[in-house]
């Protein structure tokens, strides 16, 4: 899944994705967040509010956004 980053001043970076899920829209957030020295926070989540969520960590930016659109390519699947 593609996925258009946006970003707040280079420590912020997130995107959502819109799809139908049994007839239903859902929204999927993602964002990858610096931790300064210790990393990169990522953090992949949906917004009805049914507690679907993924997140971990990563040494680097690129790192980071690899692993968090992975997690919403597998979230999606999971949804749709």
């Amino acid at each position: 899944m593609l996925v258009e980053w946006a970003t707040d001043e280079g420590e912020v970076h997130h995107a959502q994705r819109s799809l139908s899920a049994g007839g239903n829209a859902v929204v999927l957030h993602v964002q990858v967040e610096s931790l300064g020295e210790s990393g990169w926070d990522w953090h992949v989540w949906e917004q009805s509010g049914r507690g679907q969520q993924r997140y971990g960590l990563a040494d680097t930016l690129v790192d980071g956004k690899a692993k968090a659109e992975i997690a919403l390519d597998a979230l999606a699947w999971e949804l749709g």
